[in-house]
């Protein structure tokens, strides 16, 4: 079995050293797959490839640059360039580290259940100088699920896929959303809508390590609306507009009725409670945004 980990990059060389650090303590309960690991550089200076010369790695480790910037390219770039005989194309950020156990818990959850795709959690790593309120916000922690349950969608902070998935959906990971975001979200909505199984591992843990300058409510109320509308878009693109325009209004009323009610228990807790409730109307106002046909433009670059 041939396993190519892909790592997208662009000017993090500490976090991709400390990423490939933890891929290089991966332990498995049976015979360890052939692993690659894929490093495709997507910033215009090449940030990686000198801090990957200084380094000795436990498994073979291939860079590569993507010149057109932007995260989709980069991780259609990771589809294109995995060698011919591999079997399972997994991505991690270069912001996380892999638990010991994580890829045998991915390949462990594949062969009991068969399924073409699976995913796992991300859990928030905090520094030390994180104010209180911010992990009690709830804007960096994701939903988990019970080990086996089937997924509408995965993110490609922690998913493996079977290559031959990539054969049958095409295209992968849609260039619409450069500036946006989501591109993930929007690939693996297609392929559960085709027909494929996208099934949780929670055992399978990455870490994602959260920079200080995301630690305020301004970034953590841009993430909702973006989110928001990046939710509309791809609601609109698989649907259509006759199902996705009810489909959303009744999303952002429930968000902006959540909103209200988290209000006036966020009296009471602080700024933290204040935030959630300013999150879920950011998100009610993206929603809105995207059915107008704007999008907040998280990832755009000035160069």
């Amino acid at each position: 079995m041939h396993v190519t980990i892909g790592i997208i990059t662009s000017g993090r060389p500490d976090g991709l050293l400390r990423l490939i650090g933890s891929l290089d303590q991966l332990t498995f309960s049976d015979e360890p797959p052939a692993i690659e690991i894929l490093v495709v550089d997507n910033h215009p200076e090449q940030t990686a490839r000198e801090c990957l010369l200084s380094i000795d790695c436990a498994h073979p480790l291939r860079y590569e640059v993507e010149s057109n910037r932007g995260i989709p390219h980069a991780r259609n770039a990771v589809i294109t360039l995995a060698k011919a005989e591999t079997d399972f194309i997994v991505f991690i950020d270069d912001d996380q580290t892999a638990d010991p156990h994580w890829l045998d818990a991915l390949l462990k959850v594949q062969r009991d259940t068969k399924a073409d795709v699976v995913t796992g959690p991300a859990i928030p790593q905090y520094p030390e100088s994180t104010p209180p309120w911010v992990p009690r916000c709830g804007g960096f922690d994701l939903h988990r699920f019970p080990t086996g349950t089937e997924r509408p969608f995965a993110f490609t902070h922690n998913v493996m896929t079977k290559r031959s998935v990539f054969d049958r959906v095409q295209p992968h990971f849609d260039l619409r959303l450069v500036s946006t975001g989501a591109s993930d979200t929007h690939f693996f909505r297609r392929v559960a809508e085709s027909g494929h199984r996208i099934i949780w591992a929670d055992e399978a843990i990455a870490y994602e390590w959260i920079p200080a300058k995301r630690m305020n409510a301004r970034w953590l109320l841009q993430r909702a609306l973006r989110i928001g509308g990046t939710d509309t878009f791809i609601e609109r693109d698989l649907a259509g507009n006759a199902k996705a325009i009810p489909t959303v209004t009744v999303r952002a009323i429930r968000y902006a009725i959540r909103g209200i009610l988290r209000c006036i228990t966020g009296c009471f807790e602080g700024k933290a409670g204040m935030v959630r409730a300013g999150r879920d109307f950011m998100h009610a106002a993206g929603l809105v945004a995207g059915l107008l046909g704007y999008r907040y433009p998280e990832y755009k670059r000035a160069d």
